[in-house]
């Protein structure tokens, strides 16, 4: 009978013992699927910068009149089919794009940091001695 429970005590021992590796492997595990999942996004973000490019506003050129030669009782220097205006046309500006990029990227950066924070946090733990 001091047997059984000597082995119970020895078991009992053994799982307590076991207990931080498995937590730190856990862990690990976990900062390891956070690391991953950054490289998702990142992946994603990638694919999309060529969407978000093609949305930039860009100028053309608008034929019109001149509006000097209305106020002007002299003619035009120049025919008025000849004079064009650049006009913006509507969506965002290639700083506004680049701006949001950056920002994307610097918090996948941080990410990714803190992943691998947590990943070296359970190889430490399970490391330790009990």
């Amino acid at each position: 009978m001091a047997n059984t429970s000597n082995e119970r005590e020895t078991g009992g021992r053994a799982m307590i013992s076991d207990t931080p590796r498995l937590v730190g492997l856990v862990v690990f595990l976990g900062g390891i699927a956070m690391v991953v999942m950054v490289f998702v996004w990142a992946y994603a973000l990638y694919s999309s910068v060529g969407d978000e490019l093609n949305q930039v506003a860009i100028s053309r050129a608008v034929p019109t009149t001149n509006p000097a030669a209305a106020q002007s009782d002299q003619p035009p220097s120049v025919p008025a089919e000849q004079v064009t205006i650049a006009a913006p046309m509507p969506g965002t500006s290639l700083v506004d794009v680049a701006a949001v990029f950056a920002l994307k990227v610097v918090f996948l950066a941080l990410m990714a940091w803190a992943g691998a924070l947590v990943a070296s946090k359970g190889v430490a733990m399970t490391r330790q001695s009990p």
